[in-house]
């Protein structure tokens, strides 16, 4: 790379700022960084010193953002003195001839992430995946909002595993029925719980089990056609209460008051909600917290914002003294109350820093009582209160959720998700999980207390009724085939809708696509990657992004620094890779440009965009909003994004490299499934 590579040094002197042109230096640095230390280094040291080995009680911390390192490494070592002859770490060392057999109940995205996980890790290993439904996916399909396909189709990442990566699909199997945890540890080397956690958490106060009281999971599985909810729940009338401010609650509110064209594009099941809905007229938000202190994420509350024929009234904003540009969620709530909406279809009322007193009720719940810190009660009128305030376990949950903080109630048993934190973290939080048991498994593995060989699904009972990938994919075809204009289907809503459509042999599925069908596939558009950056981190990411297209696409990397908004081709998907900077602001060299596309305003109605968002979650009050700030903008000038928002934590353990390949796969299975519905 250079003529004098001695002479190359990465000291500057200037400070407080490190920072490197465009980011050059940086993006070489990490790349040897991680490339000679993570898989050269470390490895021959613990190869070439006897008796050094991890604290399994204090694991390795990796941190940083572009230069990632161990933040802690805490070691023993029994054998000072003791080198072993020199070693070489072949590749093929790496790579674990393991063969474990996994049993995984639950095929949300704890499961999912699991067996991917798992793959990857064990290439040889035999995967089993069993769902109590008869079909996959679990929170994706059912508690994810409806109008956040984006967020959904994280689904098409995980049909890889069944189509093409030998992980066996088995729905409709019942956990405590069909099967029980004991026969699957005795058929398997290790199995995974993660089940989750359905049940929503109740309030501890007078008429919190009044009828027209609901919990808002109940109420999503219901707007998405979940077969548990099949008996349907009354309409909810026209004065609505939604206790709670986290992003669950902000989903109700919109779910609530998106008119039917806002849903374009999405699976809701539109009698359902037509009939639940239809009449409501006031909704009031209520939480504990403060705006600064709030669950919800502040993009969230924007997108309430740009909701046609909705007015949004905040009690005591002007009582909030942070500035402006400081705390992202207290802007997102005072944008809410500076909107002005003429004669609104429906009306939102915000409440903060009120807690719940009482459900009140005359035969029926009628109002809502709360009290504010100094003593003071509110009353609300209510003809249904909807509670989003976290979820519970139900009976059938196999093991006390949060109380195994690492995953492994015993070795060969572990769990997974929520089962494992309690009811809290994201949908990317479990891909972090899944890398985390693989560690666990390895580890338990290399000690002894698992052993590989188990006959896995060969060793259970028949499941006769169980269904298949296959018979997923014919229930996917008929749903797809009987979607109403504007929605991508119509899902079926009972168990016997679904078991019907699983044994119609009449409904003929493509024959599925093998790796080697696919290795090399093109994405089917052409690609740009735009990417916004202030010391190289997210150069380095696109870069790299556009080293996984190479050869599957027409594509092209552009700094959006150097970016005239009317060059920017529609025709092209356009993946934007964006970092924050400072106190959540684009990175300086983007500003310009974001400026110029708010002021020039070009038409970009026919843009696809994906975006991906490098922040760090230490600054929780601004935490990846930069590339929110260039996602709004593209979205008020037309442009639609695909696919789920991606994040980068930089304090996380994630590499951001890793992450986003992830992440692009999910975007261009997305791309790839509307590709072909066009054709």
């Amino acid at each position: 790379m250079w003529e004098d590579p001695a002479a190359f040094d990465l000291r500057r002197e200037v400070k407080p700022h490190l920072a490197f042109s465009q980011g050059v230096h940086v993006c070489l640095g990490a790349w040897v960084a991680k490339a000679e230390v993570a898989t050269v280094g470390l490895p021959a040291l613990f190869g070439r010193l006897r008796g050094l080995d991890l604290m399994s009680e204090r694991p390795p911390e990796i941190g940083g953002w572009v230069f990632r390192g161990m933040l802690n490494l805490s070691v023993t070592w029994t054998g000072a003195g003791a080198v072993a002859d020199p070693v070489l770490v072949p590749e093929t060392v790496r790579e674990p001839d393991a063969a474990p057999s996994v049993a995984i109940v639950g095929s949300g995205p704890a499961g999912s992430f699991t067996a991917q996980a798992v793959r990857r890790a064990f290439p040889k290993a035999q995967i089993d995946v069993f769902d109590r439904l008869p079909v996959p996916y679990g929170l994706v399909r059912y508690g994810v909002a409806a109008d956040h396909q984006g967020t959904k189709s994280v689904a098409r990442q995980f049909d890889r595993l069944f189509t093409r990566e030998g992980v066996r699909f088995h729905g409709n199997v019942t956990l405590g029925g069909d099967l029980d945890v004991t026969s699957l540890r005795k058929s398997f080397d290790a199995v995974v719980l993660a089940t989750g956690l359905r049940e929503d958490a109740a309030l501890s106060i007078p008429g919190a089990g009044l009828d027209g009281v609901i919990g808002a999971g109940r109420l999503t599985r219901a707007l998405n056609g979940h077969p548990d909810e099949a008996a349907g729940i009354d309409p909810l009338g026209a004065d609505v209460v939604v206790v709670g401010h986290g992003n669950v609650a902000v989903d109700v509110v919109r779910l609530l008051t998106r008119d039917p064209a806002g849903f374009d594009g999405s699976d809701i099941d539109d009698a359902v909600r037509d009939h639940l809905v239809g009449g409501v007229r006031v909704v009031h938000v209520v939480g504990r917290s403060m705006p600064s202190t709030a669950k919800f994420d502040p993009v969230m509350v924007r997108e309430l914002a740009g909701i046609p024929g909705v007015g949004h009234l905040v009690h005591g904003i002007e009582t909030v003294g942070t500035s402006a540009g400081k705390d992202a969620r207290v802007d997102a709530v005072r944008e809410l109350a500076q909107r002005q909406v003429p004669d609104p279809r429906v009306r939102v009322e915000w409440w903060f820093g009120l807690t719940p007193a009482a459900m009140e009720a005359t035969g029926r719940l009628h109002a809502a009582r709360f009290t504010t810190a100094t003593g003071d009660e509110v009353t609300l009128h209510a003809d249904t209160v909807v509670t989003a305030v976290g979820f519970a376990a139900s009976d059938d949950t196999p093991v006390a959720a949060g109380v195994h903080d690492d995953g492994r109630v015993e070795p060969g048993l572990y769990v997974a998700g929520w089962l494992r934190r309690g009811p809290r973290g994201t949908i990317p939080d479990q891909r972090n999980d899944a890398r985390e048991f693989v560690r666990l498994l390895r580890e338990d593995i290399a000690a002894g207390v698992v052993t590989t060989g188990g006959p896995g699904r060969d060793a259970l009972p028949a499941l006769p009724d169980a269904v298949d990938f296959d018979g997923w994919r014919r229930i996917d075809l008929r749903e797809t085939m009987g979607a109403a204009p504007g929605r991508i289907r119509a899902k079926l809503r009972t168990r016997e809708e679904l078991l019907e459509a699983a044994r119609d042999v009449s409904l003929m599925v493509p024959e599925a696509v093998t790796d080697a069908d696919s290795n090399g596939a093109a994405v089917g558009v052409p690609v740009t990657i735009v990417f916004g950056t202030e010391s190289g981190g997210a150069e380095l990411v696109a870069e790299d992004l556009r080293r996984r297209l190479d050869g599957r696409a027409d594509i092209q990397v552009v700094d959006l620094s150097e970016t005239d908004p009317h060059e920017i081709d529609p025709s092209r998907l356009h993946i934007v890779v964006c970092s924050t900077y400072g106190d959540g602001e684009l990175p300086t060299s983007v500003r310009p440009f974001r400026e110029a596309l708010l002021e020039e305003r070009p038409d970009l109605s026919d843009l696809p965009f994906a975006v991906f968002g490098m922040g760090d979650r230490s600054y929780s009050k601004t935490y990846s909003r930069g590339s929110e700030l260039l996602a709004e903008a593209l979205t008020q000038l037309g442009a639609t994004r695909v696919g789920e928002y991606g994040r980068h934590d930089a304090g996380g353990p994630l590499d951001a490299v890793e992450a986003a390949g992830e992440w692009l796969e999910g975007v261009l299975a997305e791309i790839a499934a509307r590709v072909s519905v066009t054709q």
